[in-house]
């Protein structure tokens, strides 16, 4: 029996075969499938059994354009699902081996021209699915980039702004004891700004982590006390509570940049007159850290998308959300993990866990 006349005659045998080998792959890279065989993945199938009928009449056997489109189609719809190239590659593989599989079980023999028809359209539509892959993800690339700049603008223009208009207003005699909080408010707008592109810079290059003892109640305490002025003036007291002997084998730099994020945003959501917590713990290899708020709650279906860029979850959107998303990325660098605990109506909690020893760990993609 032809490879052709198998493929249409045991088409959900085949299915379901297809369907166990991308499962089984996707779980091993602990992504479940919504749909392992979608349409397209169908469409395609008919159309590599048009190119082995083709082949074994002796005809050119060569993978048609409307094949083509829908493996292109699958291409671009993994670069839409955030997947891996070697994912897309993948799946094609296991329907070639798919079909030899279902072949063998029918113990039928597929001859050389069959081989070759089938390697040749398998391997035609590996070509076009990565084509329109990487297409796709250079789109993204460049929107992402273009989004991410011209927010960096807006937000840059405002505290400038301000900073120009209290000089103006200096030049012209005005009270500087009214003027220079404006000002000072200003500029360190700007410094968390530029701080979180420098931090954001580094993690998307992928640079190693400079590992050495952090004393967690020191740095705390440091980044409180530059946050200090900040929180005084919305009459909010920030409470310290972690022992001193707390120490961690961590990027001191990126911790850092972690806590500050994570204070500016609880002084920057909490409501004035309010408090801020910060207290830690130990749960076996693991210090817990917590940064507890008075922002009155999350609104609701936020918190999925809270450590996204470029995601506000309150009235205040003098932030373009990229201070959340930078945290997850270097408390995950360091094999940790950050999660929220929210309490509507009161405020909400960061739960930052972070192994105690150095741990190897992949750079984030970029």
């Amino acid at each position: 029996m032809p490879l052709w006349q198998i493929i249409v005659d045991a088409r959900a045998e085949l299915l379901e075969a297809f369907v166990h080998k991308v499962a089984e792959d996707r779980t091993l890279r602990r992504r479940v499938p919504d749909d392992p065989a979608p349409p397209d993945v169908r469409g395609l199938l008919d159309q590599l059994t048009v190119l082995l009928r083709a082949a074994t009449v002796g005809k050119n056997a060569t993978l048609l354009p409307e094949a083509r489109v829908l493996a292109a189609e699958l291409g671009e719809a993994g670069a839409e699902e955030g997947r891996d190239i070697d994912e897309i590659v993948s799946d094609f593989l296991a329907l070639h081996e798919a079909i030899l599989d279902v072949s063998d079980e029918h113990e039928e023999e597929i001859s050389p021209l069959e081989h070759r028809a089938l390697a040749r359209g398998i391997n035609r539509a590996i070509a076009s699915a990565v084509t329109r892959y990487a297409q796709a993800r250079d789109q993204e690339l460049q929107r992402a980039h273009s989004e991410h700049f011209a927010f960096l603008a807006h937000e840059l223009r405002t505290p400038l702004s301000n900073i120009e208009m209290g000089i103006d207003l200096l030049e012209e005699g005005l009270d500087a004891a009214a003027l220079l909080p404006r000002v000072r408010r200003a500029a360190r707008r700007m410094r968390e700004l530029l701080d979180n592109e420098i931090t954001s810079a580094r993690l998307s290059a992928g640079s190693p982590l400079h590992v050495e003892p952090v004393r967690l109640s020191r740095l705390l305490s440091t980044v409180i006390d530059e946050l200090r002025m900040q929180a005084r003036d919305r009459d909010i007291e920030v409470s310290l509570a972690v022992p001193d002997d707390y120490e961690l084998q961590a990027d001191p730099r990126l911790l850092r940049s972690i806590f500050t994020n994570l204070v500016v945003n609880a002084v920057k959501f909490t409501k004035a007159g309010g408090t801020i917590t910060i207290q830690a713990r130990h749960e076996g290899d693991h210090v817990v850290c917590e940064v507890a708020d008075g922002c009155g709650g999350l609104p609701p279906k936020t918190e999925a998308s809270l450590f996204a860029a470029y995601t506000q979850s309150g009235e205040d959107r003098s932030g373009f959300g990229l201070g959340l998303a930078i945290v997850a990325e270097a408390v995950a660098l360091h094999g940790g993990t950050i999660s929220v605990d929210n309490r509507p109506g009161e405020g909400c909690t960061m739960i930052v866990r972070l192994p105690r020893a150095p741990v190897h760990t992949e750079p984030p993609e970029a």
